[in-house]
């Protein structure tokens, strides 16, 4: 198997070839996510087409066990190393999900609840930069450093950790306007990672941002950036409207799921 020759089709095709199917097979793909959005869209068609795939077939497979196949499926597309875990669950399990690592495995929470959708999708606006970003290659750039023992990124993804564990205590004891600031902090934090996090355009946006001096305003890249979309914070639809109306960002739509069965 050549993705040489396969380019873009080679994550499906893989994932078809994996049950050796005797009879033709016509399958339709679509996606709202922009290509190097940062939204896990490759990863969320991978469990999508795995479980469709599984159930044509009259297999069954466990859901923590396909996300284990697609992944070790896309580790090998990308080249890079085995993928992290989290963009597999929301695809398969909805909602609001927490996911903790531990030496027993990826713990999940579902968080989801009425009053905590309304809420972030009230505060968080999503946004395409309208540049595709290279899937991995600033995460290939912070795992090396890190397992390279530079002091620097230690101590700033022990910060985000942090921030993640506020992050969840704040959902948890419902404290929501604490979350908004917890996501700012965690965007300026994840700047110090790697130089390419924020393009050009991010960098200029999120400098007139913090012009308003609010805990709550500021910006957040989705997955490895350098491209694709972010959240920004705590703005209405007009105020965001003036932020961007000069710009070549593209206001998405952000609708957060319930949880699936």
């Amino acid at each position: 198997f050549s993705s040489e020759i396969y380019k873009e089709m080679s994550f499906a095709l893989l994932l078809v070839d994996h049950f050796k199917s005797e009879t033709g097979l016509e399958i339709w793909l679509d996606s709202d996510a922009p290509a190097g959005s940062g939204l896990g869209g490759s990863s969320s068609l991978g469990v999508t087409l795995f479980s469709a795939l599984a159930e044509m077939s009259g297999q069954s497979y466990d859901k923590l066990k396909i996300i284990e196949i697609v992944r070790n499926y896309e580790g090998m597309i990308l080249n890079q190393g085995i993928p992290g875990y989290q963009d597999y669950y929301p695809a398969l399990f909805g909602g609001i999900l927490s996911l903790k690592a531990d030496v027993a495995g990826v713990q999940k929470e579902q968080l989801f609840t009425p009053e905590l959708k309304t809420y972030l999708e009230e505060n968080l606006n999503l946004l395409y930069s309208g540049t595709s970003r290279d899937s991995g290659i600033n995460n290939w750039d912070v795992y090396k450093n890190y397992f390279d023992g530079n002091q620097k990124i230690r101590e700033t993804m022990g910060g985000i950790a942090s921030l993640s564990q506020s992050a969840y205590e704040a959902i948890k004891k419902q404290n929501f306007d604490d979350l908004l600031s917890l996501i700012v902090k965690e965007g300026k934090a994840r700047k110090d990672l790697s130089s390419g996090i924020l393009n050009d355009e991010m960098k200029k946006l999120e400098a007139e941002l913090s012009k308003l001096k609010r805990d709550d305003v500021g910006l957040k890249v989705c997955g490895a950036g350098g491209g694709g979309c972010f959240l920004v914070t705590g703005l209405t639809e007009d105020e965001l409207t003036d932020f961007i109306s000069s710009t070549s960002f593209q206001k998405l739509s952000l609708e957060i799921e319930e949880p699936l069965a």
